[in-house]
């Protein structure tokens, strides 16, 4: 049955699904400590920037929204794509990666970034299916000169997003994009050690770090995906 004759739902947003996970008795406690966050909700809760330091969390957030999203759609008999592109698919090899990326032996890293931000873009306003396009760091490679043109080309997107598109979910570094989609009324969830609103980084910048806290940013980043991945597993 195509999406157009299927009532769109009217509480199944990100900012909806995050905040339905905060809530979970069973996940309270454990997620304050696991993935500290701060959420501000703008003007438009189908509209969600993940911002935060290394390894606070931000690909984790996306895995619940995810798999959060798609269970609370099946308990309404919805079904619910996720058109998940990021840093996960990014990093692995084969056929599937060199479809979706190309080769970044022979293309520049920022230009095959525009064109998959692009390519997803697309993708969304032919979908017949509720779903959520999710971006992970789309401006990984492109230099900051180019970041106010991807904010606005993904806020130029938000402000007409396809009706059968229930939320994007945009998480990035860069505080140019993260302005740019602010304004067109997206809400922030701020992850990790430096949960500061999001206005105020996007002013500030990021707080200054030492070599010996970037090393060991692995350990941490290993120790929040095993404690994600049990909870989700109940």
């Amino acid at each position: 049955m195509e999406a157009n004759i299927v009532e769109k739902p009217a509480k199944l947003t990100p900012v909806d699904v995050w905040e339905d996970f905060s809530s979970l008795e069973e996940f309270k406690d454990e997620a304050a400590e696991i993935i500290p966050s701060i959420l501000e909700v703008g003007e438009r809760r189908d509209l969600l920037v993940v911002t935060g330091e290394n390894a606070s969390g931000k690909s984790l957030a996306f895995m619940l929204i995810s798999q959060l999203g798609r269970t609370f759609a099946k308990q309404d008999k919805i079904a619910l794509e996720v058109m998940d592109i990021g840093m996960g698919r990014r990093t692995t090899s084969g056929i599937a990666k060199a479809f979706m990326f190309g080769d970044e032996n022979i293309d520049s890293t920022g230009n095959i970034s525009i064109k998959i931000v692009q390519t997803a873009v697309s993708t969304s306003r032919t979908r017949t299916g509720f779903h959520y396009l999710m971006l992970d760091e789309p401006d990984i490679g492109v230099g900051e000169g180019y970041h106010n043109a991807i904010g606005h080309f993904l806020s130029n997107f938000a402000k007409d997003l396809p009706e059968t598109c229930l939320g994007l979910v945009v998480a990035t570094h860069s505080r140019r994009i993260t302005e740019r989609l602010l304004d067109a009324g997206a809400s922030s969830l701020r992850l990790g050690g430096d949960l500061r609103q999001v206005r105020e980084w996007v002013r500030d910048g990021d707080i200054e770090k030492s070599l010996d806290e970037l090393i060991n940013l692995k350990d941490i980043s290993l120790h929040r995906f095993r404690a994600v991945t049990a909870m989700l597993k109940g």
